[in-house]
């Protein structure tokens, strides 16, 4: 049978979770987020361009299922992931 034990699982779960958790979620927005706002705030920053600069860089998090989806009803040239992969990762770099 080609099935994954409940213990992979349920540590795969745990630690998407936990990560997201620690680094971008909590109470206080975890442990990206009131750094950042020292950071910006120390260079100046205005609070309206720290919330856009905040969106911009969580949005990636947001946008993960849509991406997914995306990638799975579209391929490219027969692959689902891969191409995008490299679109985004060359978006990143531009």
């Amino acid at each position: 049978s080609e099935s994954y034990s409940w213990r992979l699982l349920a540590m795969v779960v745990c630690t998407n979770h936990m990560l997201k958790g620690f680094v971008a979620g909590g109470g206080d927005e975890g442990l990206v987020g009131k750094p950042i706002e020292f950071l910006l705030g120390d260079l100046n920053v205005s609070a309206g361009r720290m919330q856009m600069l905040k969106a911009a860089a969580i949005a990636p998090w947001a946008l993960k299922p849509v991406i997914a989806l995306l990638s799975d009803a579209l391929p490219i040239m027969g692959y689902k992931k891969m191409p995008y992969v490299v679109i985004t990762t060359v978006m990143g770099f531009v």
